[in-house]
Parts: structure tokens; sequence; C-alpha cells
């Protein structure tokens, strides 16, 4: 109904009407996976010039997301630099623009590039109320940290982009966030993937998304040849290829390799091995080189040597613990699966305790306070911050101590020797390419828990962990901060709806004001108070807010609160 109704749109004599009308049209055939159609239409209407520049921008926008999603890096970034130049900071669309913008990196396999500007661009969604882009933006967020090995914080920007999908009825999007979902919880070693592989796979069936299809199937493909069921494998990549005229062509590249592999095709192997390394995509060739390392005895040691090359520089060591039987012929690695999710080992005891909301705290086995140097502390938050993740030492550094460049390399490794030394443990793990939070070490932190507790809707539990902002005054932390002072704001939201639906408005009421307290803009909380407020009879209460928050939209952003 709505492509007839675009399409009827379309044929009006306005060009601005016109324009806008293509742009709509696009949107459908994008959510039906007619990408050739969707770039007719988007390219229809540039052409028009219309004279709106907002129907301009959205058409440039729409073009550069195709390009996107095509692989096509440089086309991508030449028309969402038209579209930013027609826009102004504020507008959704230039939240829209600029978090496709940040995206770029991750399309060339450097996911950890693309993790700051990610959640920035989450950050500007949902500063200008778009929250159609901060669904979007928090899915590709996901994606970028999966891809850098950080799977925990995967499932919290994806436990983000599904509730906000739902909450718009964005059915393509939530049938995407599952798939992403079902490759997190594969790369964790969690035994929910395979159901959820065929839950996502079910969802996005039944709306002919084939570039989902894509990498649904390729994802089942992976599970299944970890579990050694290579047969069931294969025919799951082969499913995936039937959708490969949807996708990245470095991805499609990936796929085809992969089969290769599960067919035992020597030939196939080599060629697609070409394809694959004809791509930019660091992230797609340096599992394409694992494949090959493993399929072809011929050039393992070559394959192998690369692949390290490119997991050592990109941080990508999360691929040899996930790849086991992969690495193993070539790295002297057990063949086994995967370890457990880190919630599974933590049934044990944890033997240490960091505390990053509120004070930063490090407790010891005993529960008492660990004496451990100020500077060493805040290495180690940031270092847990990324668990899963390997960090560059000139990242780490630049964090810690900005401006001050590689001469702070001695004091880092000295705060890392202190740490062991301290502690008696070796909470950080040093890799070739840099360091990380060792993955096996029993320490509990409270922001993994209090995502944890959010995730599993222990509302109350997530808000008494929230002892205070993270790391508060600490610069690096910025970004982090916002986000999950928001997820906090969001536990709240959720537990005075649900004391306002159990009839107990008193307490309702009490969290909506410690909402308002800390946004004093939120504008759904603020709603939500003045109808708790109405249904208990308050009547003046609920009139006296709605004034208040009214001068303050006016006041903060020059706007009407009618």
């Amino acid at each position: 109904m709505a492509q007839v109704k675009a399409s009827q749109a379309a044929e009006v004599e306005d060009a601005n009407l016109r324009a806008d009308a293509l742009v709509l049209l696009a949107a459908v055939h994008y959510s039906l996976g007619n990408f050739a159609t969707e770039l007719i239409a988007l390219r229809q209407a540039i052409d028009l010039a219309p004279s709106d520049h907002h129907v301009l921008a959205k058409a440039w926008f729409g073009l550069g997301s195709l390009h996107y999603r095509a692989g096509r890096v440089a086309e991508a970034e030449q028309a969402l630099k038209c579209s930013a130049a027609l826009t102004h900071e504020g507008e959704p669309v230039h939240a829209a623009v600029l978090s496709v913008l940040a995206l770029l990196p991750l399309a060339r396999g450097t996911p950890r590039t693309a993790i700051a500007g990610l959640a920035r661009a989450v950050a500007g969604n949902r500063r200008v109320g778009n929250r159609r882009g901060e669904a979007h933006a928090c899915y590709h967020l996901a994606i970028a940290l999966d891809q850098a090995g950080m799977h925990q914080q995967a499932l919290d920007a994806l436990a983000e982009a599904e509730q906000l999908a739902r909450e718009l009825g964005l059915a393509h999007l939530a049938a995407l966030v599952a798939r992403e979902m079902a490759d997190a919880h594969r790369d964790i070693g969690s035994g929910e993937a395979p159901e959820r592989y065929r839950q996502a796979i079910a969802e996005l069936e039944a709306m002919g998304a084939s570039a989902g299809l894509l990498h649904a199937y390729h994802g089942l493909a992976v599970q299944l040849r970890r579990e050694n069921d290579k047969e069931a494998a294969r025919r799951a990549a082969e499913k995936a290829l039937e959708h490969s005229e949807s996708g990245d062509p470095a991805f499609v590249a990936l796929v085809r390799l992969h089969l290769a592999l599960l067919s035992d095709d020597q030939a196939a192997l080599r060629a697609s091995l070409a394809q694959a390394l004809s791509h930019p995509h660091r992230y797609y060739r340096a599992l394409a080189l694992c494949y090959a390392a493993a399929g072809d005895p011929v050039a393992a040691r070559r394959h192998a040597k690369e692949a390290m090359a490119l997991i050592q520089d990109e941080g990508f060591e999360h691929l040899l613990r996930e790849e086991q039987t992969l690495a193993a012929p070539w790295l002297g690695t057990p063949s086994q699966r995967p370890p457990p999710a880190p919630d599974t080992r933590l049934e044990r005891p944890p033997r240490f305790r960091l505390y990053l909301l509120g004070d930063l705290t490090l407790e010891g086995p005993e529960g008492s306070r660990s004496r451990v140097r100020p500077q060493a502390l805040r290495l180690l938050a940031y270092l847990a911050m990324r668990r899963g993740s390997t960090v560059d030492p000139a990242q780490l550094i630049d964090a810690l101590w900005p401006d001050r460049g590689n001469e702070m390399r001695p004091t880092m490794q000295t705060l890392i020797w202190l740490l062991r030394r301290k502690l008696h443990e070796r909470l950080v793990v040093t890799h070739t390419s840099g360091y990380a939070f060792d993955p096996d070490a029993l320490v509990w932190v409270d922001v993994e828990e209090f995502s944890r507790s959010l995730r599993g809707e222990r509302f109350e539990e997530c808000i008494s962990l929230y002892r205070g902002e993270l790391l508060p005054g600490i610069e690096w932390a910025d970004l982090e901060r916002r986000h999950l002072e928001n997820r906090f704001l969001h536990a709240l939201e959720r537990l005075a709806d649900d004391r306002c639906e159990a009839g107990r408005s008193d307490e309702g009421i009490e969290l909506y004001e410690r909402i308002v307290a800390i946004d004093p803009l939120a504008e759904n909380a603020s709603r939500k108070l003045v109808a708790c407020h109405q249904k208990a009879g308050r009547h003046d209460a609920a009139q006296r807010f709605r004034r208040e928050f009214a001068q303050r939209l006016e006041q903060e952003l020059g706007l009407s609160g009618d």
C-alpha cells in the first residue's frame, strides 16, 4: 500500500513533492530489499534538484546509506557530505548523516575507530529526539563492538536498539537486531545462539529481508561449523549465498570463501581468497586469511603470517579465541569450543570487585579496599570498560595522558607492573598488539552487573548498583558516562511505569521526579509524571509541573511546551 501511494505521489508536478515522494518510495524499496529500484528512485529525486534543501538532503542521505550497504565507501562518503552540507546541527537528518559517516571506518574493517564516532552518533540522535536514528546508531554501535571483541557491551547496545525498534514499530530493524544478538551470543559461547539464529531467520524471511538473511545464514553456518556439524554448516552457507545480490561484495566474498572451506574445494578456496583480499575491509580480510590457513595446507604458513599481522595490528585477538578450530593447525592452540561467557565463570566467588559507578574502588578477596595508586586504578578501569578487546598502547596513553604522547610509555608499563605486583594477579594481559583486561580473571565489575540486571529487567537491582555517575571527572569516560546515565534513567522510567500500573502512584511519582531532577528536559518522563499526578487526583500538582516544564522548554530550546 505504501509503495502504491508513494508511486502515485511521485507523479505530481511540484518538484519538491515529487522528490519527497521518491525518497519515500526508495525507503519502501529498501525495506523490501529491492536495492536496485531504491537506487533509481534516489537518483531521480536528486536529478529533480528540489529547491527544498531538507528534501534534497534526505535524498543524498539515502544514496549515501545505500552506497555504504553496498560497500562503496568512497561514493558513500561523497553523498553523505553533500547531505551534511544541506543540514544543520540539531536537525534529525543531520544527526542521521553523522551516524552513517561514523560507520565508514566499520566499512573499512576498523571497528575500534568506529566505536567512538558511533557512540557520539547515539548521543547526538538522542539529543535531538531522533529516536529512529538513535535505534539505528545503537544497532551499528553493537556491530562495531562485536567486531572489536566486546561482545557483552554489544549485547547492551543491542538491548537498547531492540527496545527502540519495538517501540517505534521498526520490524525490519528489530529482525536485524535479533540476528546480531545471535552473533554476539555465538561469540561468547552461549547455548542460546542456535535458537536465536532460527528466530531471527524466521523474522527476516517473513519480511523478505534478503540482506539480513545473507548475514543470518552465514552466522548460523559459523555456529554449526564450531559445533563440528560441517554438512549442516555447508547447507547454511549455501542458503546465505542465495541472497548474495543484496550484500556488501566484501562480505559476499567472505561467505564464498567459507563455503569453499566447508566443501573442501581447494580451487574455489583460492579463487575466493583472491576476491576477498581485493576489498579493503580489514576485519573480513583477517577472517578470510584464517579460513585460507585452515583450508589450504600448501599455503597455510603464509596465510597464517598475514592473518596474524592483521589480527595484531587491529586488535582482533578475540578471533583466535572464537575460531580455535581454525587457529589450531598453525598456532598450536587446543582444538576446542570457545570458553563460556563471563557470566558463567562468575558463578564462582570473584576474587576482586571493581566499582566504576561513583567512587573508583577495587576491593580485594577479603572485601578490603586494595591500596593501588590512583593512576594504576584508572588504567585498570579503562581496560575493564573494554573487557574482551585488546587496547593499543598508544590509545591507552592518549586516554590517560592526553597530549603527552609516547613519553608516557615507561610510566604506563610501570603502572601495569605495579598492578601485578600489588594484586598478585595478572589482571592485565599483554598481547603483541597491546593490553587487555583478563577475560578469565574472576573480577566482578559493577558496570557489567548493571548491564546484566538491565537486560534481565531487574530494575530495582539495576538502580541500586548505580551509586553515582561513571568515573566522575575522568575525561576519557565522557561518552560512556552519558550512555550509562541514559540507561539508568531508562531503568528508573521502567520501574516507575511498573509502580504506576500496579497502583503505587506515590512510588511512581518519586521515581519520575528522580528522572526529571537528572534530566529536566526528559519529555516522556515529564508527561508520565503529569499523568500520574492527575490519576492520583493531584490536579494542582499536575498543572504546576506542566507549566514548569513548558518554561524549561522555552528557556533551554526556544520551544513551546503546549
